[in-house]
């Protein structure tokens, strides 16, 4: 047995030590977090996207229709299934990043309004545009392949149902 030492390490501090260490990373970001700029992974130069802080920029897979600038926080408020709703204040137009692996199926809402898809962000997570103020962004997935797979489990259980029910035929 071997200890793992991560104390040279910036943004590592040992949160607990006994028969195993469990060491704090410091500067996580959480699972949620509000940036105020996103560059193109399929545009930019490596350079600038090797150079990009993940707490500030977003790395999405694609040009956003206005410019951002916003800077704000973000606060989980539940995590059911399929559903997350987040608790967002910005001071501008910005990004809400969800360290959630993204997704057919996903989308965002603020503030209850209509339901849009949210984009790939940090490769393998999503985030929505909100604007200045304060906000509930509501994150839920509804996948086709569920649905299918609701739809022929109870399909295949009333069939079940009927051959139990129905009196059988004697040849």
């Amino acid at each position: 047995y071997t200890a793992t030492d991560l104390s040279d390490i910036p943004g590592f501090r040992l949160a607990h030590e006994s028969e195993t260490r469990v060491w704090e990373n410091t500067e996580s970001l959480g699972r949620a977090w509000v940036v105020g700029g996103s560059l193109n992974i399929l545009k930019d130069q490596p350079a600038r996207l090797d150079a990009a802080d993940l707490g500030q920029v977003a790395l999405l897979e694609t040009d956003l229709d206005r410019p951002l600038g916003g800077k704000g926080t973000a606060t989980v408020r539940s995590s059911r299934g399929g559903r997350v709703e987040v608790d967002v204040d910005s001071d501008g137009d910005a990004l809400l990043v969800l360290a959630v692996n993204r997704g057919p199926g996903w989308t965002a809402s603020v503030d209850g309004g209509p339901a849009q898809p949210t984009l790939p962000c940090d490769v393998a997570w999503q985030a929505c545009l909100v604007p200045a103020g304060r906000h509930v962004v509501t994150f839920g997935v509804d996948s086709p392949a569920v649905r299918r797979g609701v739809a022929i489990s109870l399909a295949a259980a009333a069939i079940v149902l009927l051959m139990v029910l129905l009196p059988r035929q004697l040849s």
